[in-house]
């Protein structure tokens, strides 16, 4: 059996660092790079792994093990079926969506339909979480007691369908990247020895087994593990924090010093976790420093929203990082349109992606706020750019204002983005250069609804700090607590409100919302605090 080596450290103890450390003491010792694996819950996640490697560990040694996994079936299978395209092969969502439209299913788990939850999504959810726990199909009828009758007889019938058609198609799912290799005893990825997995805790026990396999085959030499089972809150997933392969020699190793908590956090952190029972060992944290506090505000909460909104602005004006955090997108969601109003600049870093937490920009898009921005800087600031005028298209209608929408748009390519605009240039293209002189007269041209409540978020936050402000970084963030795992901020503004599943799945035994809990708070630098609740489901503080 090779060597398993196990880093385990609470927040801010620099878990991730430590195997960083680890992976270029290999490239030291003589491991090539390409005989390191590194690998984690997430494709991002996997890449900080890198940071000390440089390139000495080639692109492919560097992901999830859903991802190695379906390179190993890549060369039998035609595509995949409820996640997204791979390499050449197909995707076979749309197929399934159009012969079961009553069980369709999103792409990536991304609910593209709106309203509901299709029931297809939902069962293949909850398929995906029993298949990680490592249950048989004969158990999976006990298992789903909870379910009504009716509704468990459509899942099973739902599951049988879903089996054939993959069969038929040639198609694997998500959970068959990482099964097959498991039960077929597949070896390890490009012939690695050396495995270096960060984020352990939220490693599922179907993807566990598959690298125990790998070890206790003499397959890899060296398996080294980070994370932190206090911080497991994937059990969406099918995480189980307590799997643990048998009894076998382990290189333990415990990090107890944050360096993020003072003593205040730390002492709560503390002492809610106590709530799980049935935790594993790990020693006691040391603060970064004495400090700190944690406050708990019963009459501040999602519906009473005003005192929050005070102390974050409180906080910004002060130069301070803050965080607001919530189990669920929805209910974080609840304080987007209150932020607007107010022109409070924010954003989730985290999670590029979603639109709605981010409307300052995303990656590799122009937002209607960077459009609006353009023009302020175009009209108001005097900055008459190429590049500006390029952000503000699509703001308004053109008929009236610009002379050919086309032949300026070529003119425009042909430009940098920082090459100033003439009056030569304008007058041959421009029309009226009062018909939007003002952010009124803007937004009575907005092209959309969306153009127009942008235009009014960017008029907020010019009030609020000028252009300047709205130029720089967000220094509020919101989002859910498994956007912010991993990350922190000088104060953490928490809501305890929960959806009624996990409320019923607490009662009935689970330990997660003590855990969610637990990260939510120990994001805190310097202050944390614990908001009330007026919703039957809450975490009581």
């Amino acid at each position: 059996m090779g060597i398993r080596r196990d880093w385990t450290g609470g927040p801010g103890a620099g878990k991730t660092h430590r195997l960083q450390e680890e992976i270029q003491w290999m490239l030291e010792d003589g491991v090539p790079g390409s005989r390191i694996y590194a690998t984690s819950y997430s494709v991002a996640a996997a890449q900080v792994l890198r940071a000390r490697a440089g390139d000495e560990l080639p692109p492919e040694n560097i992901g999830t093990l859903h991802s190695a996994g379906y390179r190993q079936l890549s060369e039998e299978s035609n595509g995949v079926l409820g996640g997204k395209k791979f390499s050449s092969k197909k995707d076979a969502t749309d197929e399934w969506n159009e012969q079961f439209p009553q069980w369709r299913i999103s792409r990536e788990g991304r609910n593209e339909f709106g309203g509901a939850e299709p029931d297809g999504d939902k069962f293949l959810s909850l398929a995906a979480r029993v298949r990680h726990r490592l249950r048989p199909e004969p158990e999976w009828v006990d298992w789903l007691q909870w379910m009504g009758k009716r509704e468990q007889s459509a899942f099973f019938e739902f599951w049988d369908t879903w089996k054939r058609f993959k069969n038929v198609e040639g198609v694997v799912d998500f959970e068959d990247m990482i099964e097959r290799p498991w039960r077929e005893q597949w070896g390890p990825p490009n012939g690695v020895t050396h495995l270096v997995c960060d984020e352990w805790q939220d490693l599922t026990p179907l993807e566990r087994q598959l690298v125990f396999g790998w070890l206790v085959r003499d397959e890899i030499d060296l398996l080294l593990t980070g994370g932190d089972p206090y911080q497991s809150i994937n059990g969406y997933r099918g995480t189980d924090p307590l799997f643990e392969m048998p009894p076998s020699e382990i290189e333990q190793r415990y990090l107890t010093h944050s360096m993020r908590m003072p003593s205040a956090v730390v002492d709560w952190s503390e002492a809610w976790i106590e709530r799980w029972a049935e935790r594993p060992y790990r020693p006691r944290m040391t603060p970064v420093r004495d400090g700190g506090s944690v406050r708990v505000q019963d009459a501040w909460s999602l519906t009473n929203s005003e005192p929050v909104l005070d102390e974050v602005s409180a906080r910004e004006r002060d130069g301070q990082s803050v965080v607001l955090l919530a189990s669920t997108n929805y209910m974080i969601d609840s304080l987007v349109p209150q932020m607007r109003a107010r022109g409070i600049a924010f954003a989730n870093p985290h999670r590029p992606k979603a639109g709605r937490w981010n409307p300052l920009g995303m990656p590799q898009s122009t937002t209607m706020v960077e459009r609006v921005m353009g023009w302020h800087q175009f009209f108001v600031e005097g900055y008459r750019t190429a590049g500006n005028l390029k952000r503000m298209a699509g703001l308004f209608r053109t008929k009236g204002i610009v002379k050919n929408q086309l032949a300026m748009g070529r003119a425009l390519d042909q430009m940098p983005n920082d090459k100033p605009l003439d009056d030569e240039f304008m007058a041959e293209h421009w029309l009226d250069e009062g018909a939007v002189a003002t952010m009124p007269q803007l937004m009575a041209l907005g092209s959309a609804e969306r153009a127009v409540a942008a235009m009014e978020y960017v008029e907020a936050m010019l009030r609020r700090g000028g252009p300047d402000y709205v130029r720089q970084k967000p220094l509020v963030h919101l989002g859910t607590v498994h956007s912010y795992k991993g990350h922190e901020a000088d104060a953490v503004i928490v809501f305890p409100d929960v959806s009624a599943a996990a409320a019923q799945g607490y009662e009935m035994g689970g330990d997660e919302l003590v855990r969610v809990a637990y990260v939510a708070g120990t994001r805190a630098k310097a202050d944390l605090i614990l908001c009330g609740s007026t919703r039957k489901h809450r975490m009581r503080w």
